[in-house]
């Protein structure tokens, strides 16, 4: 999925500034388009590499659970009956899954399901935006596999924000390390900047960023609002100017 917003009114603004204030359009164009893309950047989540690393781990742990003190041990340490409870422990830690099925099953009902780690119970578990939002009642007591798989998609925060990342970097713009680290980035430009009728396009086709689009169209009602203002602010100076 690409992610494509109406541009016209910012164009059309772009256009009034260079014609009124006799600037080269080029330059203002490579400016504005800077600015837009660094606040595009801003508002595309997550905020910060914490706040990201935090969600994965979160949503792999409302995928599949694993024995953690916020997750399986509730259910195998609260438990009464301390022969079960110790047999559950033991084939826990022996990596003994069919036993610990077994045993699992009577210790919860059957409302639970054992199951081997699988990247797909989190895949199939995401929503449209790429978040799971309900808990699963599922469980594996393979936590390697289950903590190697949370580094790896963890190694991807930040690679939509860096989907913008080609074009900032063409109009002279810098990303935080944490965005440009990605060695691959999800978009591409389109740089008509030394062209008669100049003209810059940004494309992000990360995963999931269509689901955003509503803060890329604020995004430009912003940019709009400041060019227009910082357009009145200079016209109203230069007529100062003028009068001595």
């Amino acid at each position: 999925m690409s992610l494509k917003v109406d541009d016209t009114r910012l164009n059309q603004a772009i256009g009034r500034y260079v014609a009124q204030l006799r600037l080269d359009g080029r330059e203002v164009i490579r400016t504005q388009m800077r600015l837009l893309l660094q606040q595009s950047i801003k508002f595309t989540p997550p905020n910060t590499l914490a706040q990201g690393r935090k969600a994965v781990a979160r949503d792999i742990q409302r995928a599949v659970q694993i024995p953690t003190p916020d997750g399986l041990s509730k259910w195998i340490f609260g438990l009464r009956d301390e022969n079960l409870r110790n047999q559950l422990v033991a084939a826990m830690q022996a990596g003994d899954r069919q036993k610990f099925d077994t045993l699992f099953r009577i210790a919860t009902a059957g409302h639970v399901e054992v199951v081997g780690f699988d990247p797909h119970l989190h895949q199939s578990a995401r929503d449209r935006r790429g978040r799971v939002t309900r808990r699963w009642n599922r469980v594996s007591i393979q936590v390697r596999q289950w903590n190697a798989y949370i580094k790896k998609v963890q190694a991807r925060v930040g690679l939509m924000r860096s989907g913008w990342l080609p074009a900032l970097r063409a109009v002279g713009g810098t990303a935080a390390a944490w965005i440009a680290r990605h060695s691959t980035n999800p978009g591409n430009y389109q740089n008509n900047l030394s062209s008669r009728n100049p003209s810059f396009t940004a494309t992000n086709i990360a995963r999931g960023i269509g689901n955003y689009a509503h803060h890329y169209r604020n995004a430009l009602r912003a940019r709009l609002k400041a060019i227009e203002a910082d357009l009145k602010h200079r016209l109203r100076k230069n007529a100062q100017q003028n009068k001595f």
